[in-house]
């Protein structure tokens, strides 16, 4: 009897509140495990294989920078907390789930993810996932301005123009610094690879 009690909570828990395709299997489910010894694994196993078109739409559905955070979390449990525009926008998707811990919205959908997802993929995904950082939103125009300003000046003011090529190596080796600096203080602009 506790083992039914179990299954019914998993069975709970990996259909409700993850909209009306995983709901409508909830009753389906209850009816063929309950009464069955099958395992929990197995029961798991049953609702990815049938969900798995779903998930797989849900899986399209996100950025490569959300794809690379499911994976991650799913991987580990463990994710960078700087990521808080991300997770929240998968939090209000419902792939994400917040009680104190972050964790996928259900064993199944982890699952998939874990045993889907090639590594070549993940490793796409992670070096999409780091180069979207601060620096190289800013890097493009930054440069123009420079190369502007390098043009403008060697025509009009030579003697400014030998002081500012001193001065572009000194800024060279230190934009990149302060950028790393002020996105280790601001969620939204590091993309640090520590987790928390």
């Amino acid at each position: 009897m506790e083992e039914a009690v179990k299954k019914k909570a998993l069975i709970k828990q990996e259909c409700e509140g993850h909209g009306p395709f995983l709901y409508a299997l909830k009753a389906s489910m209850e009816s063929q495990f309950l009464s069955n010894k099958v395992s929990q694994g197995d029961i798991i196993l049953k609702i990815q294989s049938i969900a798995r078109t779903h998930y797989q739409c849900l899986w399209k559905a996100c950025t490569r920078e959300e794809q690379y955070i499911l994976y991650d979390i799913a991987q580990d449990g463990l994710v960078n907390s700087k990521n808080t525009q991300v997770i929240i926008a998968l939090i209000e998707k419902g792939l994400l789930v917040y009680d104190g811990t972050l964790w996928i919205m259900n064993h199944s959908f982890r699952n998939y993810i874990l045993t889907t997802i090639s590594p070549e993929e993940v490793s796409k995904m992670k070096s999409e996932a780091l180069t979207s950082g601060a620096w190289s939103a800013i890097k493009g125009p930054l440069i123009l301005v420079v190369i502007a300003l390098v043009g403008f000046l060697s025509l009009t003011q030579q003697e400014t123009y030998k002081q500012a090529i001193a001065l572009l190596g000194t800024l060279t080796a230190t934009i990149p610094i302060m950028i790393q600096l002020l996105g280790s203080s601001s969620p939204s602009l590091g993309k640090g690879v520590e987790k928390e």
